[in-house]
């Protein structure tokens, strides 16, 4: 299964699910889509951790456009 998780995932939340041995995902039927990736999606990255991040996302020829935005 293929899936994203939006909607204001913080951090620690995305850390303990790397984390785990076991992962469950609860969503009803109104979740599914065909084709997941149709749209454009933004994703939250730790300064410390961009460049990391970046690279798995290109392993998976996916293509990025960084925007940095300074808080």
């Amino acid at each position: 299964m293929r899936c994203t998780k939006c909607g204001g995932a913080l951090l620690r939340e995305k850390l303990v699910a790397l984390a785990s041995k076991r992962l469950i995902i609860v969503a009803d039927d109104t979740k599914l889509v065909d084709t997941l990736g149709k749209f454009r999606l933004s994703i939250e990255v730790v300064s410390f951790a961009w460049q990391h991040t970046h690279s798995n996302i290109r392993l998976k020829t996916i293509q990025t456009n960084i925007t940095i935005h300074k808080l």
